[in-house]
């Protein structure tokens, strides 16, 4: 059966001065609520008047921690991308309700819907236009039948093209401008650790092993090669990631002398640190987009089918270290019940070799000094 195309209306122009509230939906990963940072204050700047809420993922919400263009953060956790999930949690879908019902309780002048992926778009249109009341909503829509819950519907057609290129065409459709780059904001405690951990120093390389799924991980013996290349060039370099990380940054630590800051940090506190670092190399994680965010260059080792939509955005353009095509189909994504099973390796991230890395830090270090940036 052939899909009609689907037939947006001529959409209503919203009045700045009518609108007082706005909530934000992107319950996403930490990287790509990064990537999406510029909408908020392109709204402000478009609703001057409005108070702005952010509805995030719970593991992502610091990163909006201090951030002058968002009034109220309101987290919940939903179940599709809880990589923790693995069975029913009491604790977690009571502060769920809590959460759902904080945003019920209160009228929003405008939703904006920024989830723009396949399934999850029919699925929040439905649960935002049954929880929020808004009075305008603006959301991707994928068929006619989700046409009567959005007030101002923007056809979904999914083309290889970058997340934040995919929200700044949603959004001018109701004539908010998104310029920018994506943006953090640690606290003047954060600076001043990360100034007194890394010693002023600007030549620093942070290697960040760890990754969201397993599939996206490029293997720990390599970065414990790269740790040792730069070892052997006095290069000081530091590791970071959470727990999952620990086992790979205490090798490096006691093997090739790293400065292990794996555990020991907040999202925002390791994002000040990256604010110090020349370097990050990871594997497609949210460091890459928190170092670019903080102006470090930002190696990403990355998968092809990802290598367009997910690319670091910063002052420093990102060294995407990737294949151009797949070497061979695999499952990155897996929607049982635990999503720890039944994900392959990736022999896309697997077969970059240590050498390529090598040598895209050795050159960023390069750059970094005929600019004049190195210090120390």
């Amino acid at each position: 059966m052939i899909r009609p195309v689907l037939e947006i209306p001529a959409l209503e122009p919203i009045p700045a001065e009518e609108v007082g509230s706005i909530a934000v939906v992107k319950p996403d990963h930490i990287g790509d609520l990064i990537l999406h940072t510029p909408v908020f204050p392109a709204l402000r700047r478009r609703f001057p008047k409005a108070r702005i809420t952010a509805v995030v993922g719970t593991w992502a919400a610091e990163a909006l921690r201090n951030n002058p263009h968002v009034d109220e953060i309101v987290a919940f956790t939903p179940e599709w991308l809880d990589r923790d999930r693995v069975r029913f949690d009491l604790a977690k879908h009571r502060r769920n309700q809590e959460a759902l019902a904080r945003l019920a309780a209160k009228p929003f002048d405008l939703v904006i819907n920024l989830r723009d992926e396949g399934e999850a778009v029919s699925y929040l249109n439905l649960s935002v236009n049954a929880l929020l009341t808004g009075r305008w909503f603006l959301s991707y829509v994928k068929d006619h039948a989700e046409l009567a819950m959005v007030s101002h519907p923007v056809a979904y057609r999914y083309e290889r093209m970058h997340v934040l290129d995919r929200a700044k065409a949603l959004l001018r459709a109701i004539g908010v401008e998104v310029d920018g780059l994506p943006a953090l904001y640690p606290s003047a405690e954060d600076t001043a650790q990360a100034e007194a951990l890394l010693g002023g120093k600007r030549y620093w390389v942070a290697l960040a092993p760890g990754a969201g799924w397993p599939g996206k991980r490029w293997p720990s013996e390599n970065f414990l090669a790269l740790a040792a290349a730069l070892q052997e060039r006095g290069i000081p370099f530091l590791a970071l990631g959470g727990k999952a990380e620990a086992g790979v940054a205490e090798e490096m630590e006691k093997r090739f002398g790293a400065l292990n800051l794996c555990g020991k940090t907040t999202l925002l506190s390791a994002a000040a640190v990256l604010g110090k670092v020349a370097v990050v190399v990871n594997s497609d994680s949210a460091a890459a987009h928190m170092g670019a965010a903080m102006g470090a260059r930002a190696i990403n080792i990355m998968q092809p089918t990802a290598r367009v939509e997910f690319v670091p955005l910063g002052r420093k353009e990102a060294d995407v270290v990737s294949y151009d095509d797949c070497i061979n189909s695999c499952r990155l994504w897996f929607f049982g019940r635990d999503p720890k099973e039944a994900i392959l390796p990736c022999e896309c991230v697997e077969g970059i070799g240590v050498e390529r890395v090598r040598r895209a830090v050795f050159q960023a270090l390069i750059d970094a000094y005929d600019a004049g940036e190195l210090e120390g």
